[in-house]
């Protein structure tokens, strides 16, 4: 049997166990399964680990919130933890301030939605209410209702405000959790409508370092001009005989966007035809100072093509910095990688119809 799609069901057992277990029933079929923490309490690593190893590589985590929050990890496996995920506070700073390892307050059902947030793994959270049903020995504790009123408040901070539910009973919410899978996640890694960030601060107008190459001053001032924040390209194509300079000049550009503070750059070589996911993983490399290719790193382990190209603008879309991509010999390029550039970045960078433009506008012979 291949597993095609894999859930994690979050909740606190002593509230919602009868819940997590029918859930448990609805999610699974022939090509989907769906764990829950009590899966991993044997085998080597600490349960933090072995929850974080899990839902690094789910398609979702549900995480149902009610009034008990449940035991809370060592200090010994928050450590391993945050030493496995050093930038974990640097990702998400909302939390950074609760992280010290000797007084962390998170249990081990609020890391499991932390540690989805962190890895760009979807999160569905249903928040209980009156009318949500309870095991039949859980009585309310003060001292966890208060630790749950934190938790849910920290998820605010990340911005799931508006990405909760309520629910009643185990099969509204595994109705409504595909609902929700199937028209906003798998849908969204297959739009064509993806955008980067509208708030990226491009640089002022400034005047570019001086051009190191003779009588290339009117490319790179073209190329310069297309870094300003009012231009209306963002695309530019080099054309021209072999051993006219392009890989030169390409240089020259990458220098002088280096140059720049807070610029992410990429360069990639089509030379000898490499494949798009060898392309696309010497990009991811270059630029990993400046994007965090969570979905990306995760889809690179896989076979599966069409997932690795739409995670890679995926992680692309979440930056706040400019980007400069740079492509070498692009007469080299494979079918696949081409076919990509054209009708996938292009388009992303600039909408189908700015795209024509820009190529004509931003040409350089």
């Amino acid at each position: 049997m291949t597993i095609l799609r894999r859930y994690f069901i979050s909740c606190a057992s002593a509230e919602f166990r009868t819940y997590r277990e029918e859930l448990r029933r609805h999610l699974t079929t022939t090509t989907a399964e769906a764990k829950i923490q009590e899966d991993f309490a044997n085998g080597p690593a600490t349960l933090l680990e072995k929850l974080d190893d899990y839902i690094v590589n789910c398609g979702a985590v549900l995480h149902l919130v009610g009034k008990w929050a449940g035991w809370r990890p060592k200090p010994a496996e928050v450590r391993a933890i945050l030493g496995r995920h050093a930038d974990f506070g640097a990702v998400l700073p909302e939390l950074a301030s609760w992280l010290d390892p000797e007084t962390c307050p998170f249990t081990y059902t609020q890391w499991e939605s932390y540690l989805a947030i962190y890895h760009r793994i979807p999160c569905f959270i249903y928040i209980a209410d009156g009318a949500s049903a309870r095991e039949p020995s859980w009585t309310e504790d003060p001292a966890e209702t208060a630790a749950q009123d934190a938790h849910r408040d920290r998820l605010y901070s990340l911005g799931h405000d508006r990405e909760t539910f309520t629910f009643s009973d185990a099969r509204e919410v595994a109705l409504s959790f595909y609902k929700a899978f199937e028209s906003h996640v798998s849908g969204a890694a297959l739009a064509p409508g993806l955008r980067p960030q509208s708030h990226v601060a491009w640089p002022k107008p400034s005047v570019p370092q001086p051009c190191q190459l003779a009588d290339r001053e009117c490319e790179c001032r073209l190329f310069f001009d297309l870094l300003s924040v009012d231009s209306a390209t963002r695309i530019l194509l080099m054309h021209g005989p072999s051993d006219r300079g392009k890989s030169l000049l390409l240089a020259e550009f990458e220098r002088q966007t280096r140059a720049l503070s807070r610029v992410a750059c990429g360069r990639a070589e089509f030379k000898g035809g490499p494949s798009l996911r060898e392309v696309l993983s010497e990009l991811s490399q270059d630029l990993a100072g400046a994007v965090r290719f969570a979905r990306f790193d995760r889809e690179v382990q896989r076979m599966a093509e069409e997932p690795l190209r739409s995670a890679f603008l995926q992680d692309l879309c979440e930056t706040r910095l400019p980007v400069v991509l740079l492509f070498d010999t692009f007469e080299d390029a494979t079918d696949e990688a081409r076919r990509w550039l054209e009708h996938s970045l292009f388009r992303w960078c600039d909408g189908s119809a700015a795209c024509a433009s820009s190529f004509r506008a931003s040409r350089c012979p």
